[in-house]
């Protein structure tokens, strides 16, 4: 009987495949309209093939923030892609204040901290 259910199972199985999934930190981005969210993974969505944006959207409450993937280049099997956004951490720093950040009589002031940086990346199958 435990023969015959391996069996099934086995003949069941055989044609299926998994969907490739995609590295989240590589220089080739999702297709037109693809969008993932995770519990600790930004929101991420593909507004074109070569253009993507990133959010937080737990931290975004407390900590507004945005970041786009842009494609500049790919030939062969590589693809450079940079990544632009910013961040503006004052609302969280003003909460925790006199926990993480001692600060006595003073005022926290605005802070947009920019981000920036270049990624690239080589397809090891067909699929990327």
């Amino acid at each position: 009987m435990r023969a015959l259910a391996l069996l099934a199972v086995l003949a069941v199985s055989w044609k299926a495949r998994g969907e490739q999934l995609r590295a989240r930190d590589t220089a080739f981005l999702a297709p037109k309209g693809a969008w993932s969210v995770g519990v600790l993974a930004p929101l991420a969505y593909s507004v074109s093939d070569s253009l993507e944006l990133r959010s937080h959207p737990v931290l975004f409450l407390v900590a507004p923030n945005l970041a786009a993937r842009a494609l500049h280049a790919r030939w062969h099997d590589w693809a450079l892609a940079g990544e632009y956004g910013f961040s503006v951490p004052t609302p969280l720093m003003r909460m925790t204040r006199g926990y993480l950040f001692p600060s006595k009589g003073m005022d926290i002031g605005w802070h947009l901290a920019p981000q920036a940086g270049i990624i690239a990346s080589r397809a090891y199958a067909s699929g990327n």
